[in-house]
């Protein structure tokens, strides 16, 4: 009697294990059918397994099979849609803000560093009042004013000598560049500058690298961010929470030497927001919850300013005659006195080299999702509410449909009027569009003109002697930035 009731309970559990499985399948099904098309995924893990080792061109070619719009799974459910033309990324998210505006948390970077309080992650009001007063407080300290134009110019200088200290010698301008644009950071945002050799400093930039290196759709963590709690992949959590510590702790020096009638930097801005707004907004501004959007001020405008640089360098090494014509006419223009903003509208080539290295360049090969915040239809496919939505700039910025002969270097197909003026094509969005774009947008601009007309009016960049090209084939993590190089920066009488 005890065996065939053991064996009746052994079949029900079966059976039940059955239906979970069956309506897990059936209802993912279905879900598939009324979304974008998008490769088979498999079960458990769905497209994860399939990235490969470089993502970017695994999604493109996706696109190239399935359309503008696919749909891949990260997970069993974790649904992403990739929009991968860029006319319908206008149409969504600068025409619809109101239905495409929603951000949806990356689960590895919010794992460590959290999501409250952030000007990246949060929606709904606490968004708006926190990128209200972003804005306002970076304008405060110079983005796009003459204050930031100095700080970046002192910096310009310190940078540049360190260049001349390699002597014309092979040297990997890495270090120097990221040094230069996080001490930039640094200042605005709290107020100090570290020398290039000190070893704190030095320390939270290689964490910053590994950091932006682990964001990668390749890597696991990336999906499942809890197995971060495991033994044996804690490592991979120490990015993150070191970056966390060095901003929390600058928070709390700030708090300690506080003084209202001396507002400093950004962070002492916060710190006067919390006492002075009214009690409705206070929730907003607590210092102890918004440390998480200095540390979007800090992480973001450090990496991606740097890896823009890195390929600037990169490419003008690699391409002599557009280096060529960079320096001629800095040199024709300036006539060997110093740039400043003023000069940016008569130095046109220069600004068509820039926009075509950051197309080329791609540093934000996606940008961070999106979301929306109704159910909608787009393409005729239906899209439920909050799904994740991810603009392929990548694709986007390499699409012949927009682009002649895309994967060629050619600062050239920014200019009309034979070269007198700037054309930038809507299709160029490489601080993303609509009201998610990059806030920084304005101070990144002024750090990539001031820090490359400086630099290439005192230097040469040539490829060492015996050395191949480097290669152009990206590293592939949240940013896309070059792979190891070495150049001479051979000073210019």
């Amino acid at each position: 009697m005890s065996l065939l009731l053991s064996d009746s309970v052994s079949d029900y559990s079966a059976y039940i294990v059955f239906v979970i499985i069956f309506l897990t399948l059936y209802l993912r099904q279905r879900s598939i059918n009324s979304l974008p098309p998008g490769p088979t995924p498999l079960p458990i893990v769905g497209n994860v397994l399939s990235y490969g080792k470089t993502p970017y061109k695994r999604i493109c070619e996706w696109a190239e099979k399935f359309g503008d719009i696919i749909t891949l799974y990260q997970g069993p459910f974790r649904v992403v849609l990739w929009v991968n033309d860029g006319q319908l990324a206008i149409d969504m998210f600068q025409k619809q803000p109101d239905l495409f505006s929603q951000r949806n948390p990356v689960p590895f970077m919010t794992y460590n560093m959290a999501a409250e309080g952030s000007v990246v992650w949060e929606n709904g009001p606490a968004w708006k009042a926190r990128r209200r007063w972003m804005i306002t407080a970076l304008r405060h300290f110079g983005m796009g004013k003459r204050s930031l134009e100095v700080k970046i110019k002192t910096e310009t200088d310190i940078f540049c000598q360190e260049a001349a200290n390699y002597h014309s010698n092979p040297f990997n301008p890495q270090h120097i560049v990221n040094c230069a644009v996080a001490n930039i950071i640094c200042n605005i945002a709290f107020g100090d500058r570290y020398e290039y050799s000190d070893p704190e400093f030095q320390e939270l930039l290689q964490n910053l690298l590994k950091f932006f290196k682990q964001c990668s759709l390749k890597n696991i963590e990336m999906h499942i961010p809890s197995i971060m709690s495991l033994p044996m992949f804690k490592h991979k959590a120490l990015p993150a929470i070191y970056l966390t510590e060095f901003v929390r702790n600058q928070v709390k020096k700030h708090k300690e030497t506080f003084d209202p009638e001396n507002i400093r930097d950004i962070t002492d801005r916060l710190l006067a927001e919390g006492e002075m707004c009214d009690k409705e907004e206070k929730k907003f501004f607590n210092p102890d919850v918004m440390w998480t959007s200095l540390l979007t001020i800090f992480v973001a405008g450090a990496e991606t300013t740097s890896s823009t640089l890195m390929w600037f360098f990169i490419y003008m090494a690699t391409y002599q005659e557009v280096q060529d014509k960079v320096r001629k006419e800095i040199d024709d223009v300036l006539d060997g006195r110093k740039p400043t903003m003023a000069d940016q509208s008569s130095l046109p080539y220069f600004e068509a080299t820039t926009y075509e290295v950051q197309r080329l360049g791609n540093i934000a090969g996606a940008t961070l999702p999106h979301g929306n915040a109704q159910e909608c239809v787009v393409k005729g496919y239906k899209i439920p509410k909050g799904t994740i939505i991810n603009l392929n700039l990548y694709r986007i910025h390499t699409d012949p449909k927009y682009w002649d002969d895309p994967m060629t270097f050619d600062p050239s197909r920014f200019l009309i009027d034979d070269g007198k003026k700037v054309s930038k094509p809507k299709m160029f969005m490489p601080f993303g569009i609509g009201r998610r774009a990059c806030l920084g947008e304005s101070m990144a601009k002024m750090e990539i003109f001031l820090v490359m007309t400086n630099f290439f009016q005192r230097f040469k960049l040539i490829i060492p002697e015996g050395e191949t090209l480097p290669d152009l084939d990206p590293l592939v993590g949240l940013t896309m930035s070059p792979k190891p190089f070495k150049v001479c920066a051979i000073p210019r009488e």
